[in-house]
């Protein structure tokens, strides 16, 4: 149950931050050749960034 706009804001920002991170950790795991500790880590750097974090 939304109460306040700024629900509607958090909704749409986990939203952007989901599908971004899904796009990052396709393209770090298919297109990347770094070990894999470091592709969990940028992975868990974009969900805390969300969609403002750098590909």
């Amino acid at each position: 149950m939304f109460v306040q706009p700024i629900d509607y804001i958090l909704v749409v920002w986990f939203i952007l931050a989901a599908l971004s991170t899904a796009y990052a950790a396709r393209d770090q795991f298919w297109n990347n050749p770094e070990p894999a500790m470091m592709k969990w880590g940028f992975i868990l750097v974009k969900l805390y960034l969300g969609p403002v974090g750098r590909d």
